[in-house]
């Protein structure tokens, strides 16, 4: 996630990421370094996401939500992008 202010990017902001498992099962992952990151200097947060248990899943849909400092959203989040897993 790319988070801007005018036209550099906003350091220190909270971008906290959720996941749903396609098809929902017994399949465990994680966020890595974890759920909730914070924008590095250029504006931009990144997490991984590991297999931690389970059989492998389809897909999972992944969304990450953008925080203003004083908590609230910022418009036009949550972003969703899909994470296909292949054999």
């Amino acid at each position: 996630m790319k988070a801007w202010v005018g036209t550099s990017g906003a350091a220190g902001r909270r971008v906290i990421y959720t996941a749903t498992i396609y098809p929902a099962g017994a399949t465990t992952i994680t966020f890595v370094p974890g759920d909730t990151v914070k924008t590095n200097g250029g504006g931009i947060a990144t997490a991984q996401l590991r297999l931690a248990a389970g059989s492998r899943p389809d897909s999972v849909a992944v969304a990450a939500v953008l925080r203003r400092p004083d908590g609230t959203p910022v418009p036009g989040t949550p972003v969703t992008f899909l994470v296909e897993f292949r054999p």
